[in-house]
């Protein structure tokens, strides 16, 4: 449970190939980009319990289901089944949110829902062209995103003019095409890969069903909030210190 607690806060903080081609008689608001994150913990590796490895690979799904509902479904590695499954929609006609974590080994599952408190077509942060855009097609295939909200910096590469997914996590509407890689400027330079294109209702529906939480046990306020305060104070102090040398490698 120690190791699990750990991992998984470390796991969601990092989580941030090939390319099919969107074909126009396909419905752009039915369709799934797949994206590979490579989890690095090579930096606190010290730090960590003997036999802990110091990298793995994370899945995310951004979905586009309908004109006003966005999902993103966060998939751990098969072999480290004590991480769950992290899903978010956002319904942006309704501005509701919903934040669902499965864990599959235990067979439970926890749902919170909330208010949006942004509307999509707010600016996310200052983009600027990383290539000299005096070509034919007039336009860039990289650029960086300054973050308004925490200052950091993304390089986003395009590999074609696909429109991109209404993502706060693709930097929609600032980045109007899809990504095809998305770096972020820190000490492990965190990078998504676009992996795959999912498109069509029916595939859309099936790719959500697999991961659903039917017949699990919710679990209550009580074991939720108390979990990270049931660590042994050796863990927690692990834990500051994990926190510490990621904020001095920034610096």
């Amino acid at each position: 449970m120690h190791e699990f607690l750990m991992i998984f806060l470390m796991w969601l903080r990092l989580s941030d190939p090939s390319q099919a081609k969107l074909l126009p008689t396909l419905d752009p608001d039915y369709r799934a980009a797949k994206y590979s994150c490579l989890i690095d913990l090579s930096i606190v590796q010290d730090l960590l319990p003997l036999g802990i490895v110091s990298n793995f690979m994370s899945y995310q799904y951004y979905i586009q289901y309908g004109e006003n509902t966005m999902i993103q479904i966060l998939v751990p590695p098969a072999d480290k089944e004590y991480l769950p499954v992290r899903i978010q929609t956002w319904n942006y006609s309704t501005d509701t949110y919903t934040e669902e974590y499965i864990f599959n080994h235990i067979k439970k599952y926890r749902m919170t829902s909330d208010s949006i408190s942004f509307s999509i077509e707010e600016s996310m942060g200052l983009v600027k062209n990383l290539c000299d855009t005096n070509n034919l097609s007039g336009r860039s295939d990289s650029v960086m995103i300054i973050s308004q909200s925490s200052n950091e910096e993304y390089q986003i590469l395009f590999n074609d003019s696909l429109d991109n997914i209404m993502s706060r996590g693709l930097f929609y509407p600032n980045i109007q095409c899809l990504p095809s890689k998305v770096i972020r400027n820190d000490p492990q330079n965190t990078t998504r890969i676009l992996e795959e294109l999912i498109y069509g209702k029916a595939a859309i529906d099936s790719l959500i069903q697999f991961y659903n939480h039917e017949g699990y046990e919710p679990i209550g306020d009580e074991e939720w909030f108390s979990a990270e305060d049931q660590l042994p104070d050796e863990v927690k102090e692990m834990n500051k210190r994990i926190i510490e040398r990621y904020q001095e490698k920034k610096e």
